[in-house]
């Protein structure tokens, strides 16, 4: 074990290797603003001679070289007191003040330039911002876990002496757990994650070639129109085929080498391949807790959960803290230090109302189907009944949702199960919620109904189309246990 002791009061400067790293992240912002151009450079016909745009490019490399080298040299931090302080900028210098105890999560990440150099990058969330705060893009690795142990101990100053906090390890996942994790991963999520990508640089190339682009859109859209059922089904195939395989191992590269442990202050959850990420989580910071499943997860015994911290709503998603739960008895070991009973489906079961599926079918559903119907006719005439199938599979999904929603209530704590194919459950505290509000729209007034939304720290929660009386007593209960309660939701 590493016992360096650092003066965090004195201002730190990042390792050496961050001046290659931040470089490499300053090229990547430059690429992706500058694609389209590099793209109609190397395709164009004619490059015999040099001018404007290739003097740009040739000199391009020398100055992101010296804007990594500005941004290494003025990136300082340190600790005053109780308080962590970031300085940084080139032109315009910017001061970036934490107090350690508003400090939500502490994540440590290392992909295989960090593991190289032996450094680490530090991200820190805090309660009340909007995104990811700072980060700090490398230190060596023994010195990130010094910070890390330092500022979890808020403000407590680290001497050798000081004797580290047992940890358990109470989660590991096994190569089989992996694997299966990986195959039953949402490929629907990664194809239209490949979609988007796709239709972002066809974008950026329309507005290049605008008039080849229209051209092959029109050939495009009579091919698929004339195209028989075998062309279409291969094409339909083969996207789902990349899809899989890209979410196959992308979840295999995310949760290779997972394993959570926790200690008396919070738990520490390791995961990753090529991109290491250690992510703590403090018990105190923890708002609610949610697991969830797809359709084929659910079959075969597996969730994500997920701890909703403070500021969770709102901070990245890769930065979002999510656990694969392979056996259902793990669920009970991480809810464990937020909420000790594991008795949260007793008693009586309150339903959504039925009229949800019809109303979500008329409204927005109705409308939205009608206007696009009129747009695409002109393309595709009769084809375009087509879009009037998502009025049947709104009503569906909609139907499944009420048929599934449960929603149970106890004196310190409420549970939630809901889903479609799949499922979702997820537990509250009351203590943990800052804010309940209660909302009818024109209908629900007509028909005593009524969506609540209770706010926390981590998230909203919505709870949709109960019946106005039920809406009330949990918006009572809830205003009751707000101000009466001396329980710290943080």
């Amino acid at each position: 074990m590493n016992n360096t002791v650092f003066d965090w009061s004195l201002p730190q400067r990042q390792s050496p290797a961050a001046l290659f790293i931040i470089f490499l992240k300053v090229v990547k912002s430059m690429i992706r603003l500058l694609l389209p151009l590099l793209i109609f450079y190397f395709i164009r016909g004619d490059r015999g001679n040099v001018n404007t745009w290739e003097l740009t490019l040739a000199f391009l490399p020398v100055f992101l070289l010296v804007r990594a080298v500005l941004e290494f040299i003025s990136f300082r931090f340190h600790i005053t007191g109780s308080e962590l302080i970031i300085t940084k900028g080139i032109l315009r210098k910017q001061t970036i003040t934490i107090p350690l105890e508003k400090i939500q999560a502490i994540h440590i990440e290392q992909n295989f330039l960090h593991i190289w150099t032996g450094t680490a990058k530090i991200a820190f969330d805090s309660a009340g911002t909007e995104k990811l705060e700072v980060e700090i893009d490398a230190v060596l690795k023994d010195k990130a876990e010094n910070l890390k142990k330092f500022i979890l101990q808020s403000g407590i100053v680290q001497t050798e002496s000081n004797t580290p906090v047992p940890e358990n390890r109470i989660i590991t996942l096994q190569w089989s757990d992996l694997i299966k994790l990986s195959l039953s991963s949402n490929h629907i999520e990664a194809f239209f994650i490949l979609l988007g990508f796709l239709l972002s640089v066809f974008n950026n190339l329309k507005d290049l070639f605008e008039d080849q682009f229209n051209k092959l859109f029109k050939e495009t859209s009579v091919l698929f129109i004339n195209s028989t059922a075998g062309v279409f089904l291969t094409a339909l195939v083969l996207s789902l085929f990349v899809s899989v395989i890209i979410s196959t191992v992308r979840t295999f590269l995310t949760y290779f080498n997972f394993y959570i442990s926790s200690n008396e202050n919070g738990f520490r959850i390791h995961s990753g391949l090529i991109n290491v990420r250690e992510k703590v989580v403090p018990f105190k910071k923890i708002q609610y807790i949610s697991w969830k499943a797809n359709w084929l997860r659910n079959k075969i015994g597996l969730s994500l959960l997920q701890f909703h911290a403070i500021g969770g709503n709102e901070i990245k998603q890769r930065q979002q803290v999510k656990a694969p739960v392979t056996r259902f008895s793990f669920i009970s070991l991480l809810t464990q230090p937020y909420y000790a009973s594991t008795d949260v489906v007793s008693g009586s079961r309150h339903q959504m109302h039925p009229s949800y599926a019809i109303r979500k079918m008329i409204w927005p559903t109705l409308p939205f189907s009608l206007l696009v119907i009129m747009v695409a006719w002109s393309w595709w005439h009769w084809y375009a009944l087509f879009f009037s199938l998502s009025l049947l599979y709104v009503y569906i999904s909609s139907y499944l949702t009420v048929k599934r929603f449960g929603l149970f209530l106890r004196e310190d704590a409420l549970f939630i199960q809901r889903g479609v194919l799949g499922r979702e459950e997820i537990l509250l505290k009351w203590n943990n919620i800052q804010q309940a509000a209660l909302q009818q729209s024109i209908y629900q007034r007509n028909h005593r109904l009524a969506t609540l939304k209770l706010h926390t720290a981590g998230g909203v929660i919505t709870i949709p189309f109960i019946t106005l009386d039920l809406a009330q007593k949990i918006f009572n209960y809830t205003l009751y246990k707000i101000e009466s309660s001396k329980q710290a939701w943080m």
